[in-house]
């Protein structure tokens, strides 16, 4: 009988683990869930843009520089 009281006990206590972990969980999702529907998308689209523009002007701008040299050696040669 001892043991079988001891067994629930424990079966109890392993349940009340799992039980805090899952509460956790869902309280963790629903937070990001949140963030998630409260993001700006427009806002977010707007810098994701922007951002791009910038990322293309350096690269043109780094073409250019490169270009600038061969120039002048062709002016020499």
């Amino acid at each position: 009988m001892s043991e079988n009281v001891n067994d629930i006990g424990i079966t109890q206590s392993s349940l009340s683990v799992r039980e805090q972990t899952l509460s956790e969980s869902i309280s963790a999702n629903e937070s990001a869930k949140s963030r998630i529907m409260d993001t700006d998308f427009a806002k977010a689209q707007s810098e994701s843009v922007r951002l791009q523009i910038l990322q293309q002007t350096a690269t043109s701008s780094l073409a250019q520089a490169n270009n600038g040299p061969q120039s002048v050696l062709g002016f020499i040669g």
